[in-house]
């Protein structure tokens, strides 16, 4: 249940501050006044697309924040799943909208997806916006309707997890149809590519090795010259190096004998010989190693060509890259072998969850159809009740060639309000009011079975009037026995049977214009002597709340002080079997009904006396004062039982006179318990053995 709505530079609100309650709560105002703004900003709760167009000029952002009452809800474990703390049965939804279009969303002051938003507030709000008059045509509104009245949740579930694999399986069979399809006629070319690869027997190390043979060759006669050009530089006729070593050795040790440190350099001298000794014999070898061979080179030259050109063609630079390439054609030409065993194994999974989806979707056939008989019935029965005695309806079902996602089935709303006229598609024979009467009967019905905690109808009433409106005004009010019912309507008759009624205006100013908010009582105060000023008539408002004899809240409504001596004016259908009354001032003081002093079933007005402390009470002088002559004020209620009243004081000749909404004059004079005057009779009540009585008598002259 929507407990409070904050709305900050939304379009044309400043700041809006709305406290709700449940029951049927009404909404009215002219049009343009701003009702579908409202609706625009609870739409934002619900996750609908962020316009930077909105934000009030010269605002930064817009902030949104609904305060909702989740006691019953599966909305708990939503919240868990995206890591949100609940600390009580209540939530706080917060959206809020940068001038520059960006959106950010809080539950709980925890930032979160617009995703999740979405799905919380589905369980939270259910918004009947003019436009959703359509979707009796819309068969995915048709099958949620009927899987909502079969309690059809649980199976619903199997349903989408089975659909799910099969949608994969047929996924998964149709991309290795595709695969190889594709790979059959890449399988040539795949072979070749192997073929070459194979036939030039690639070894891993080869590269190296055969681009250093191809240097060596290639500079052979270089190469043995300059080791025979060093063998001569150390080892000739005139000056053979190691001979020298050997001598300057022979001429140190014998030094050596008559001084010390002499013996190391000859050790010196003796390895560097021998290292000198073996650098001469590896030079020699090699130089007898290298010897130019043409055909040798030309086949490395060719070796290597292969290679460089096979690197090329693949795009790689090792040849084990070109290994692994051949390794990878090896498994797809393997996997062409292989494709039919699997493509087989992918059909056979097709079937099996195929015939599970069918399975699950025969189950949910069979509660739909059965929940649309239940339907029919309800809804012939409701619609009955809305003026249409000859109506027929007619849930047509047709089974899908191919099962979608909400099942197998494919429904039609056939409908017909006339005697002898064939059934048809509610869009092609129903008249916008005959429409309007029969979403306002679905959704009574969806209440019933789903735990709808705030139901809100946008002008629901649309293309009706009369009678039939406050009929519907009747289904509404008897949903919000059970729901919040918010109820935005411009037909009296509606608004009449509200528990609270708010008021939405605009106010011009050298600023701009505006739109606000406010509840009736509010709203439409008398019109007040020029010594009082408007504040105080404000905190002369108070709000009523009456209560039957287990407790329980019967109407939430608003009056005002009449008097220093705290008595009350207020609606009088609010008190019908009522055992207890509640009256709460605008500083928040409650106090008890004591007795009721006066009545008028005929007018819906009651006049109350209360325990409220009296000193320095603020009170409404001209609801108890008569003027001067001609001098006259408009009542402040609608009617919860009828037609908005209009009344009229007159201080003619001492009497008060009223005028009804069918503008016929009545007049009498005071009773002696201050009750209204009216040209019957009057409901004079006391409290007695703590329930409100009442007794009928006459108490005013005729």
């Amino acid at each position: 249940m929507l407990l409070s709505l904050h709305i900050s530079n939304y379009a044309l609100i400043d700041q809006l501050d709305l406290t709700l309650e449940q029951g049927m709560c009404v909404i009215t105002g002219e049009t343009g006044a701003g009702k579908s703004i409202i609706l625009g900003a609870l739409g934002l709760l619900q996750g609908n697309r962020a316009d930077a167009k909105a934000i009030k000029s010269g605002a930064k952002k817009c902030v949104v924040e609904g305060t909702f009452d989740i006691t019953g809800l599966a909305v708990e474990e939503l919240l868990q799943t995206a890591d949100i703390d609940l600390e009580d049965s209540t939530i706080i939804v917060r959206r809020e909208v940068t001038a520059a279009g960006k959106s950010r969303t809080f539950i709980n002051d925890t930032p979160t997806t617009l995703g999740v938003l979405r799905e919380v507030s589905s369980k939270l709000i259910d918004i009947h916006s003019q436009h959703q008059n359509l979707l009796l045509s819309n068969e995915d509104f048709l099958l949620d309707t009927l899987d909502s009245v079969a309690g059809n949740q649980a199976l619903i579930g199997e349903y989408h997890a089975a659909f799910q694999a099969w949608h994969q399986a047929e996924h998964t069979l149709r991309q290795l149809q595709q695969t190889a399809h594709q790979q059959e006629s890449d399988r040539e070319f795949w072979e070749f590519q192997l073929a070459q690869i194979d036939e030039a027997q690639l070894q891993e190390e080869e590269q190296a090795q055969l681009e250093e043979e191809s240097k060596t060759l290639e500079h052979a006669e270089d190469i043995k010259s300059a080791c025979y050009q060093a063998v001569g530089f150390l080892r000739n006729d005139e000056h053979d190096v190691v001979q020298l070593l050997r001598s300057a050795k022979s001429a140190l040790e014998g030094a050596a004998r008559y001084m010390g440190g002499l013996d190391e350099l000859t050790e010196r001298l003796s390895s560097a010989r021998i290292e000198l000794d073996d650098v001469l014999s590896e030079i020699e070898t090699k130089a007898e190693e290298v010897d130019f061979d043409p055909e040798r080179l030309l086949w490395v030259n060719d070796r290597l060509s292969t290679i460089y050109s096979l690197e090329k063609k693949h795009q790689v630079s090792e040849i084990s890259e070109l290994l692994a390439i051949a390794e990878d054609l090896r498994q797809r030409l393997s996997a062409i072998d292989n494709a039919d065993a699997r493509i087989a194994a992918a059909e056979a999974e097709v079937k099996r969850t195929f015939a599970a989806v069918t399975a699950l979707g025969a189950q949910l056939t069979a509660t739909r159809q059965q929940a649309a008989t239940e339907m029919v019935d309800n809804l012939t029965q409701g619609l009955q009740e809305l003026g249409m005695p000859s109506v027929q309806i007619l849930f047509d079902f047709t089974t899908r060639p191919r099962p979608d996602r909400m099942g197998c089935d494919a429904v039609r709303f056939l409908f017909t309000a006339n005697k002898q006229m064939p059934l048809q598609d509610v869009a092609q024979t129903a008249s916008g009011g005959e429409i309007a009467r029969v979403m306002l009967t679905l959704k009574a019905l969806i209440a019933q079975k789903r735990n709808l905690p705030t139901i809100i109808f946008d002008e629901i009433d649309t293309g009706v009037s009369g009678t039939m409106a406050e009929r519907m005004g009747r289904v509404m009010q008897r949903m919000g026995k059970t729901a919040q019912v918010i109820c935005i309507t411009h037909l009296p008759q509606i608004a009449a049977l509200g528990q609270v009624h708010f008021w939405v205006h605009k106010q011009e100013s050298d600023t701009g214009t505006t739109s606000n908010i406010l509840p009736l009582a509010l709203a439409f105060l008398p019109t007040l002597s020029q010594a009082q000023k408007p504040n105080d008539a404000q905190q002369a408002v108070v709000r009523v709340v009456t209560f039957n004899e287990k407790g329980d809240t019967l109407h939430t409504t608003y009056g005002y002080f009449a008097s220093p001596t705290a008595e009350v004016v207020a609606p009088y259908v609010a008190f019908r079997g009522a055992t207890r009354a509640v009256v709460t001032d605008t500083k928040g003081r409650q106090a008890d009904v004591l007795r009721i002093v006066a009545a008028s079933d005929n007018y819906d007005m009651v006049r109350v006396t209360t325990a409220m402390p009296t000193k320095k009470l603020p009170f409404l002088t001209r609801s108890t004062a008569v003027g001067a002559a001609g001098t006259a004020w408009q009542q402040t209620f609608f009617s919860t039982e009828r037609l908005p009243l209009l009344y009229l004081e007159c201080a003619q000749r001492g009497t008060i006179c009223g005028l009804s909404h069918r503008g016929q004059r009545t007049s009498g004079g005071d009773c002696a318990t201050q009750s209204f005057g009216q040209s019957a009779r009057h409901l004079c009540h006391q409290r007695s053995r703590g329930r409100f009585v009442s007794s009928e008598r006459s108490c005013c002259p005729q």
